[in-house]
């Protein structure tokens, strides 16, 4: 497994955010695309995204950065299913943007 899996895509995760008590984001639902059959390679596809303080649903997605651009509609279509506890902040659920890494494998 590539070590890098484990580092943050950008500093957007880093923003200090001005709340007296606060959680983070965490992810409930962030499934992967099936892995291809075309070797043991992994493919990394970044996308830029809004989670909701509402409900953790992931949307204004875009691409970030992304080495195939055919799969670029395949990372969109995924990361807007993604479901989070959403970011709290001062004890109140709160919008955050976000980068998301969606691994396509074998692909």
């Amino acid at each position: 497994m590539d070590p890098n899996v484990f580092l943050p895509p950008s500093q957007h995760w880093d923003k200090t955010y001005q709340c007296r008590t606060s959680r983070r984001p965490v992810g409930v639902f962030t499934p992967m695309p099936p892995a291809g059959d075309a070797g043991t390679d992994t493919i990394d596809v970044i996308v830029h995204g809004r989670i909701r303080g509402s409900d953790g649903k992931v949307d204004q997605v875009q691409i970030q950065s992304s080495p195939r651009s055919d799969l670029n509609a395949e990372a969109l279509t995924l990361v807007s299913t993604w479901k989070f506890l959403a970011l709290v902040c001062n004890d109140a659920p709160a919008t955050v943007d976000g980068d998301f890494v969606v691994h396509f494998q074998g692909r």
